[in-house]
């Protein structure tokens, strides 16, 4: 695993090489992240029914809280008002399914299932700004990201004899290395500070996702851009 992530390193720093040289803008962002798993269009989901789920069964898909912490660059493109943006950081995010039935009377005895999932990642977009005032524009990305995962773990909740026990174990070993997807993001921005909502979908689903769900990030990202390089 480790020569992925020295790959990974390495490539990000050769993207960086013409950025630098051409005096990009350099700034770190933090974004608080909602995260949840949605269904591939046109597959379906099948559960088996009594006795293993007696009574209705309602199955609730949740949100779950994340971050992301990244460090960014932004160059001029040439095009006017058009930038390329490249960013490289921590992302954690997550998935939430919980089940609704009669627990009592059935074999089944899942109550909830959590997986948490975190990623070294990588993206590159296209920002066009719009100057509204002085030193401030509105701002739109759209561009690809790609995510190295570093950790996914899975937490069952059952319901055993009255009471709801939980087994916690990891499924790092069984995902794929690399997985990835488009990024996109609207705000303002005001001189050195931006705050954007953003957008990010993985494309290849998950090892504990086994019934066609991609995992979708939304929220709200806080840029800093320090003293432009001259």
């Amino acid at each position: 695993m480790m020569r992925y992530a020295i790959s990974f390193a390495f490539l990000f720093v050769l993207v960086l090489s013409p950025c630098r040289a051409q005096s990009p803008e350099w700034g770190i962002s933090f974004s608080p992240v909602y995260s949840k798993a949605r269904q591939v269009p046109g597959f379906g989901v099948g559960y088996p029914g009594p006795p293993f789920f007696a009574g209705e069964l309602i199955v609730e898909e949740r949100t779950v809280p994340g971050f992301s912490l990244e460090l960014l660059g932004e160059k001029p493109t040439g095009i006017k008002n058009l930038n390329f943006k490249i960013s490289l950081g921590f992302l954690k995010c997550g998935a939430f399914k919980y089940y609704y039935y009669d627990y009592a009377n059935s074999i089944g005895n899942i109550v909830s299932l959590g997986s948490r999932f975190g990623y070294i990642t990588s993206s590159a977009l296209a920002k066009y700004s719009l100057p509204l005032f002085k030193e401030t524009s509105l701002v739109a990305g759209l561009g690809l990201h790609v995510g190295f995962i570093t950790s996914s773990d899975e937490t069952a909740t059952f319901y055993h004899n009255g009471g709801y026990p939980q087994s916690n174990y990891s499924v790092l070993s069984r995902e794929k290395h690399f997985n990835y997807g488009p990024v996109g993001s609207f705000g303002i921005r005001y001189r050195r500070l931006s705050l954007e909502a953003i957008y990010r979908s993985f494309h290849k689903l998950h090892f504990d996702l086994q019934d066609s769900r991609r995992v979708i990030n939304y929220g709200l990202t806080l840029s800093y851009f320090f003293k432009k390089t001259e």
